[in-house]
């Protein structure tokens, strides 16, 4: 079957403006499935110290999220591949839900460390105190703010 030169320029114009697919299709009955990353640890209120706070590795990445926050969903994607991008340079990464719990025990943590919008991301470096990213949910600008 041979196209016509409109029907050929009109599949590339659509084809063109259709979203590529770059992830694999989330479960949407997990709302922590956006979140995943296989460089990224999970880190609950009772694990934090020991794995950022008292580390000697650096810099350490946090990133304090809710499965709730549709800005948290946005920046989510961008999150799972940076951790994957720049994993093979020695970075560790971490992430918590500040979603509360039962006990109260998770909001209490976010509450206890000023986390107080979504998502808040902080660079740890031993003997500094913690970095907040204060930039836009881009790829490009987050990896050059955890290089520096």
């Amino acid at each position: 079957m041979k196209l016509s030169t409109f029907s050929s320029l009109l599949l590339a114009t659509v084809a063109a403006t259709l979203p590529l697919a770059t992830t694999r299709p989330q479960d949407s009955s997990d709302p922590e499935a956006p979140f995943r990353s296989a460089y990224s640890q999970v880190l609950d209120p009772a694990t934090f110290d020991d794995s950022v706070l008292a580390s000697t590795a650096s810099p350490i990445v946090v990133l304090h999220y809710a499965q709730w926050c549709s800005i948290s969903k946005r920046f989510a994607p961008i999150w799972v591949q940076a951790t994957g991008d720049l994993q093979p340079d020695g970075l560790k990464f971490y992430q918590i839900d500040c979603q509360p719990d039962r006990n109260g025990e998770f909001s209490k943590y976010c509450s206890d460390h000023s986390v107080d919008g979504f998502p808040t991301v902080r660079k740890y470096r031993q003997g500094q105190a913690p970095v907040e990213y204060l930039g836009q949910s881009a790829y490009d600008e987050f990896v050059s703010w955890v290089m520096e």
